[in-house]
């Protein structure tokens, strides 16, 4: 089994994406992982100073991969000019547009992207691409053919004509980009619960009139066993992530999304029949992939990404796109619990067969084309 080696400048700071690949990539037996900093998983003995680390990327390295989010020290990797290695940029930000410079676009070989979303030929698409926009909770998002990398955030669009123009040069290297949504880190994988105390919980935060109005509708309903509310971490949830490598020690106060193992919070989804989660910034977001991987019902948004190995609707999660859908869907879950139980299981089950950090590192390896 040939050996793999691959440089990865990777973030001191916690990064969504970059940590659940980094983990991947560490559980591959015939890869040699080298980082440029501590942080998302980064083991010391594989970090390597900035010289020793261009020296290993010219000289060594099969694959070189730009990690995303801020503090990348991306001069490492454009320092690096070995011929036939395979350039990598990973792209795990919010937003759906793509980050590539004009001057870069043939560059990498290879793009892999969190927000990356199905696209849909329709006249509605095409102009709900272009138009700019808040679209909101009910209603759908999907990119065009035309505009396969649209500006979208916040559940809207905020496209300008520049980035029009942007996805048009784009087309060019469409078939470089491949979806890369979140996953299942190790330390929110948890054992089913055949008996939860609550048969529905709701924790987001109400920093957006969109979510202010889902928590009004159900605190409506007035149903029983259900939690409403948000469950704020410790310190020790911190520091707990740094304790386990998830961040540079220097870097623990540059706290962005996920940088918590709240454990209290993470028993509430364990202990919940059901879990409602909606899109933050990104329609990916960390709280759709905790309650999968916790063992509860998903009840989520129809998902509007490209990802490998998709979760199917009525197998192994509940959707809703539309108040009538979502209150048809909170009836069914307290009328059919034994319903509930069985797809809340095939969900669990299949995330963790399919959606892992082993299983994203060995879909990113297929897809480059080096995979054991």
């Amino acid at each position: 089994m040939p050996l793999l080696k691959i440089l990865y400048v990777n973030s001191p700071k916690y990064d969504l994406i970059t940590a659940l690949h980094i983990e991947g990539l560490q559980s591959i037996d015939n890869v040699e992982l080298r980082c440029t900093t501590l942080g998302n998983y980064a083991r010391p003995e594989q970090v390597l100073y900035k010289w020793d680390a261009i020296d290993y990327g010219n000289q060594e390295a099969d694959v070189i991969i730009l990690g995303s989010r801020p503090y990348v020290e991306s001069d490492v990797f454009w320092s690096i000019k070995r011929k036939g290695m395979i350039c990598v940029r990973m792209e795990g930000g919010d937003e759906s547009a793509l980050g590539v410079r004009l001057r870069d676009l043939f560059k990498y070989d290879f793009i892999f992207k969190r927000e990356l979303y199905l696209r849909s030929g329709s006249l509605k698409h095409l102009w709900s691409s272009l138009y700019s926009r808040h679209t909101g909770l009910w209603r759908e998002l999907r990119a065009h053919p035309l505009v396969p990398f649209p500006f979208f955030h916040s559940m809207g669009n905020h496209n300008t004509w520049l980035h029009v123009g942007h996805n048009f040069l784009m087309q060019l290297i469409k078939n470089r980009v491949h979806p890369f949504p979140m996953g299942l880190e190790r330390r929110f994988q948890g054992e089913f619960n055949s008996n939860p105390e609550f048969e529905l919980s709701c924790m987001i935060t109400p920093h957006l009139d969109d979510r202010t109005e889902l928590i009004e509708l159900l605190n409506a309903m007035n149903y029983p066993r259900m939690f409403i509310g948000t469950i704020p971490p410790t310190d020790a949830d911190v520091q707990w992530m740094v304790d386990h490598g998830a961040c540079h020690p220097a870097a623990a106060k540059l706290r962005g999304a996920g940088f918590m193992q709240n454990r209290s919070y993470y028993e509430q989804i364990r202990n919940s029949r059901a879990c409602i989660s909606v899109p933050g910034g990104g329609f990916d977001t960390l709280r759709f992939w905790e309650i999968l991987g916790m063992g509860s019902l998903l009840i989520s948004k129809r998902i509007a990404l490209q990802m490998p190995n998709a979760l199917i609707e009525g197998q192994h999660y509940v959707v809703f796109d539309t108040k009538q859908e979502l209150d048809s869907v909170i009836r069914w879950l307290y009328s059919r619990p034994d319903e509930a139980d069985r797809i809340r299981r095939h969900g669990h089950e299949y995330v963790l067969t399919y959606h892992t950090s082993n299983a994203r590192a060995l879909y990113f390896l297929k897809k480059i084309d080096m995979s054991s």
